[in-house]
């Protein structure tokens, strides 16, 4: 019987990395020729500096074939003092020699067998080329493929299949663009050609510690020794480790990578990050391994919305064009808080749709279901979708306390549609500047803004997309400024609205701080979509003036600035009642408790960085309804009303017991 022998020879570790091997592999024909003599050992190759195989002929079991040269390696070298039992799986025997040394010894196929595994099938592959094609975007993983299809059949005549498993890869890609799936069809592809030898992937996240998908250096070589992980694709997420401080940790790891590109094919997976940055990334890794890089872009608004198409035609759904205005709305719901994960988003939202459609069928009782999605099935599900039944000049008449605030915002419009309709004079930025307390109705009037200016025809859309700073700045060196514009790119002809801005800009922090960099892109978009598109950055008066110090290109683009002071003791009141009465029955003598509880507030806690107002107050309404909830559900009442009673129970409780805030004393100076 003719068996392979392949011997993968591990590196002995003082620490994680280490250059002297445990088995010399120049010593490896002499083990083999005295196990079963010169004549019957032939084919010897060493590939590379770890890796030794050949072909021997024995009589023995291929168990006992492969215990004899384990046991001949042990007693040759002194490094290795230990090995495990041979285990058979199919037609291949595996045993671990020393700490990390491999031996497999396969049987021969028959001619016939060598014959049929080297078949070419340009059907199957035609068909995985076809899925690829079927991918959302993914235009330079498409054009790869189609270049395998074509050299596919050129390989399996040469059987040069080593050159492509030798390649390792570069994916430039989000969270939520697919990165599985194209890892998961990438594999098949190897499969196909004849390159790999596993239809499975690990994937992983390189961290400094194993948790969950999350995998430290030596446990991925724990993966990597396991002898029937052989012939597999190994993905690994590295952008924990583009930072300069473990940037040689990754090199010494991509070299101790590079001795088992013949076992395993590997994947590395960056974040999408501007080009110049990628490059150094694509650079390092080409330094070691061969290369090929693909760069995936955050997917437009169209692409997902073909997406969320091509998930509901698999259950024989389809959306006509009103309810594709839906869908937009819901996605620009999810994005608007800075949380968006890319297709995980448009799954779920395309779940809701179809979950929403068969409710609306059930009610409105209709009996022929043709699967068509109207708007009227699904706007339920977007808050935001039919919110302009008043104007918003309207709403903001509404709102306590802002007589000022809506003299300047009518100032800022009239002069703006003026540029507009005056084509000699320049478009005047439009950005803005909100300095206040929290709760002083900032992120409401901005929300408003956006609907008047798209009344006035100064934005095309008026939607709002609502951040805070540090939303801006990605986690890696060259992934903030993509970040940065992808977030400006949505909020096109709407408003970006940008709370406690001046986190970006913090004089105090080393190199890695990426608020600079994300300022510097922000007033790039601000100055090249002035026209239509809002940033208006909210906070505190004296940091929001530092900040506009540290940037002074930041002041010179935005022009207003829009103060909001802190609530009076009777505009809290107000407040508080405004709410009540919008959703409550309220007793007289609810007035009269509220008023009584806020003229006694200390002017000294009101004018506090401290107090939230509006907010304050929200909570404190929450609390009183649901004192009157109680109250209700005890005395077996229908509907709920609210009284002083109820009023008095919830501003006793310690949140707000102003008088205990305000006697506390301050610890520090």
């Amino acid at each position: 019987m003719n068996y392979t022998i392949k011997i993968t020879v591990g590196f002995i570790k003082s620490g994680i990395f280490s250059s002297k091997r445990e088995i010399e592999l120049e010593q490896l024909p002499c083990v083999m020729e005295a196990c079963f003599s010169e004549n019957n050992v032939s084919d010897i190759k060493q590939v590379d500096n770890s890796f030794f195989c050949c072909t021997i002929s024995s009589p023995n079991s291929i168990e006992e074939v492969t215990k004899c040269i384990s046991d001949k390696i042990v007693s040759n070298f002194k490094e290795v003092n230990q090995h495990s039992t041979p285990t058979q799986k199919e037609n291949d025997c595996f045993c671990l020699i020393g700490e990390s040394s491999f031996l497999t010894v396969s049987k021969e196929s028959g001619e016939e067998e060598k014959k049929s595994s080297l078949i070419f099938d340009e059907n199957a592959l035609n068909s995985l080329v076809g899925d690829i094609d079927n991918l959302i975007g993914w235009d330079s993983f498409k054009e790869f493929a189609h270049e395998c299809a074509d050299y596919a059949d050129d390989m399996f005549k040469h059987k040069s299949q080593k050159s492509f498993r030798s390649q390792s890869y570069l994916f430039a890609i989000n969270g939520g663009c697919g990165l599985t799936r194209g890892i998961n069809l990438l594999t098949l592809l190897g499969v196909y050609i004849g390159a790999f030898s596993q239809k499975y992937y690990f994937e992983y996240i390189l961290s400094d510690e194993t948790e969950g998908s999350r995998i430290c250096i030596k446990d991925l070589f724990g993966v990597i020794y396991e002898k029937n992980n052989y012939g597999s694709l190994i993905c690994l997420d590295i952008s924990e480790f583009l930072e300069n401080s473990k940037q040689l940790t990754l090199k010494n790891l991509l070299i101790e990578l590079s001795h088992y590109t013949n076992n395993f094919n590997f994947v590395f997976r960056v974040p999408y990050i501007e080009p110049h940055e990628l490059k150094k990334v694509e650079d390092m890794l080409a330094d070691i391994l061969l290369i090929k890089t693909f760069t995936i872009p955050p997917f437009t608004d169209e692409q997902l919305e073909e997406k969320a198409k091509e998930i509901l035609n698999d259950y024989d759904f389809k959306m006509d064009k009103s309810a594709c205005e839906v869908f937009h709305t819901l996605i620009r719901e999810e994005k608007s808080d800075g949380r968006f994960y890319g297709l995980r988003t448009v799954e779920k939202v395309t779940d809701k749709i179809i979950l929403q459609k068969h409710k609306a069928d059930i009610r409105k009782k209709v009996e022929k279901r043709d699967g068509i999605i109207h708007k009227q099935d699904i706007e339920c599900l977007a808050q935001t979708l039919n919110e302009k039944v008043k104007d918003g000049f309207e709403e903001l008449s509404e709102m306590i306390g802002m007589e000022k605030i809506i003299e300047s915002v009518k100032e800022i419009v009239t002069q703006a549609k003026v540029a507009v309709e005056n084509k000699k004079i320049e478009h005047p930025c439009m950005h803005m500047r909100f300095l206040g307390a929290p709760g002083t109705g900032k992120t409401t009037v901005a929300r408003i803004i956006g609907k008047i200016f798209a009344e006035n025809g100064l934005l095309t859309n008026g939607h709002f997309f609502e951040y805070e700073a540090r939303d801006l700045c990605g986690q890696y060196v060259g992934q903030t400024a993509p970040r940065t514009a992808a977030i400006c790119r949505d909020a096109y002809g709407s408003v970006l609205f940008i709370d406690e801005a001046y986190d970006l800009y913090r004089n105090d922090i080393g190199q890695n701080d990426y608020g600079k960099e994300a300022l510097t892109t922000l007033i790039a978009e601000m100055e090249n979509h002035r026209d239509n598109f809002i940033v208006i950055m909210a906070g505190y008066k004296k940091p929001m003036e530092t900040l506009m110090d540290g940037n002074m290109g930041l002041r010179s683009r935005m022009p207003y600035v829009i103060e909001f002071p802190s609530y009076t003791k009777e505009q809290l009141a107000q407040i508080f009642m405004l709410m009540a009465q919008k959703h409550f029955e309220c007793d007289p003598d609810l007035g009269k408790a509220v008023k009584d509880y806020f003229d006694n507030m200390p002017q000294e806690y009101i004018d506090s960085e401290e107090f939230p107002n509006a907010r304050y107050v929200r909570n404190l309404y929450e609390r009183t309804w649901s004192k009157a909830a109680m109250r209700t559900q005890l005395q077996n009442e229908k509907e709920i009303s609210l009284c002083a009673a109820d009023f008095t129970a919830a501003s006793s409780e310690k949140e707000f017991s102003y008088q205990q805030t305000n006697s506390r004393k301050r610890v520090g100076f």
